[in-house]
């Protein structure tokens, strides 16, 4: 929406169909992270930023791990933190991962570059709510499903079990800007 006018414009389709995205956005960019996974379809794990500059979506670089279902960050404008989620085999996630902006000339996802950071406390996946305040940032909470089979409710044998975990805050780590 450009508040001056108060007028809505959409945006161009991203490069890959995201489902479950965690997204963050900075002054001048929107980056979205996930799967592409379509109902019951093979995940396509991509990153992908927006660039109001270029207005267009561009690929970036794969996550060190993939992961969905996560959390992220936007630290300043030139660095996003994405911590948690669900990887591969439905395993919940401790690691963090750091997007960096590289010096110097370049476009789109080209100038990004992924960084392995310091893992949480505990694993955390789902729909994380996260935030960074005055240098830290906070992961709030974790909630754990347990399926007998992956992605299906098995209600014939009653085997389908919930666990809450605490909602607790969990200080991830002091991130000092420059």
């Amino acid at each position: 929406m450009d508040p001056s006018t108060g007028r809505l414009s959409p945006l161009p389709n991203m490069v890959n169909p995201k489902k479950w995205p965690a997204f963050v956005t900075t002054e001048n960019k929107i980056f979205v992270f996930s799967d592409g996974m379509v109902l019951d379809s093979p995940g396509v794990y991509s990153s992908e930023v927006y660039e109001a500059a270029s207005g267009r979506w561009s690929p970036l670089s794969p996550m060190i791990e993939e992961r969905r279902l996560c959390a992220a960050v936007s630290i300043g404008n030139s660095r996003v933190l994405v911590t948690g989620g669900i990887g591969r085999n439905q395993v919940y996630l401790r690691s963090t991962e750091l997007l960096t902006q590289l010096s110097g000339e370049g476009g789109g996802g080209e100038k990004w570059q992924w960084r392995p950071f310091s893992p949480m406390n505990e694993e955390h996946g789902g729909d994380l709510p996260a935030a960074y305040l005055q240098g830290r940032v906070y992961v709030v909470g974790s909630i754990y499903y347990i399926f007998p089979i992956p992605w299906r409710w098995n209600t014939k044998l009653g085997q389908t079990k919930k666990i809450w975990k605490d909602s607790t805050y969990v200080l991830l780590t002091t991130i000092k800007l420059k």
